[in-house]
């Protein structure tokens, strides 16, 4: 699909940094729940149904103008998005992917993060362009931007040093899944505000949307996005809790790295299985 400066749609958005985006979750939250040896967690199916739950909790909270029913668009919010992702490249490429093979999930991971940095990059130069919009909108998304490509690449650093530990039998998958959910434990709070500041941005991307429409057939559709009829109390609700999120995420990122500097990970092989018999009382 084209993309113009000058405008900016859900159908924009949709194609990219949407499915991208939900990939770049999905992986972070995969590790922090200690599942990233587990193949059935790039099953399709699964990470669909995770994008479901996902996005539930992204609309729930945002206000919607009188002149629609919420909980028809929030069943029609979520259909057109997973409809994208089934329909992007990243269905084909979780279909694909070999879940013994670290460069293989690596490559997921990378293009997860390229194509999402992609998409927001365009959406910024959209906002920017256009004097509509306020200009605090661009310059919160480019630093949005920006600790999102931080903390992705933390994570591919940490694939790197997890996939040490591979199991090399079906059998030792639970066992070795344990130790990196361990190892993961240092970075909780890191993928806690990574996700948080994502459900933030899609809630400020969902209220344009919303309020950019005058009937719900324009919902989700190539209807331009528009600020001239914004709730403005409304908006700063929603845009300062995105303020907000990124500045934890900024402040998480800054505590991981002095952590990261007092901390001996030298031996985190080491360190995982002492942290595991602790933990199971051997």
């Amino acid at each position: 699909m084209a993309f113009h400066d000058s405008t900016f749609t859900f159908e924009d958005f949709s194609s990219e940094p949407l499915p991208p985006a939900i990939s770049s979750i999905y992986l972070w939250d995969t590790c922090k729940r200690g599942k990233l040896f587990f193949p059935e967690v790039y099953d399709f199916l699964l990470v669909k149904k995770w994008t479901e739950e996902f996005l539930v909790n992204v609309v729930s909270p945002v206000k919607f103008p009188n002149r629609f029913n919420k909980q028809r668009i929030v069943r029609l919010f979520i259909q057109r998005a997973i409809d994208s992702i089934e329909k992007s490249e990243f269905k084909k490429i979780y279909d694909s992917i070999d879940s013994t093979d670290r460069d293989s999930i690596k490559d997921l991971i990378r293009k997860s993060r390229e194509k999402a940095k992609a998409g927001f990059e365009r959406m910024i130069n959209f906002l920017r362009r256009n004097e509509e919009f306020p200009p605090i909108l661009w310059m919160e998304f480019k630093r949005f931007n920006q600790v999102y490509i931080d903390t992705m690449q933390i994570m591919i650093s940490c694939i790197d040093k997890w996939y040490k530990l591979f199991p090399k039998t079906k059998s030792e998958i639970p066992r070795k899944s344990r130790i990196v959910k361990i190892l993961a434990e240092p970075y909780d709070e890191l993928a806690t505000d990574f996700m948080n500041v994502f459900i933030n941005f899609f809630k400020v991307l969902l209220f344009l949307e919303v309020w950019s429409c005058e009937t719900e057939d324009e919902l989700f559709t190539d209807k331009p996005w528009s600020f001239k009829n914004v709730d403005f109390e409304a908006f700063e609700a929603v845009f300062f809790n995105f303020h907000d999120s990124i500045n934890d995420l900024s402040r998480s990122l800054l505590r991981f790295k002095r952590k990261e500097v007092l901390s001996n990970f030298s031996d985190p092989v080491g360190w995982a299985f002492k942290r595991l018999m602790l933990i199971s009382g051997v």
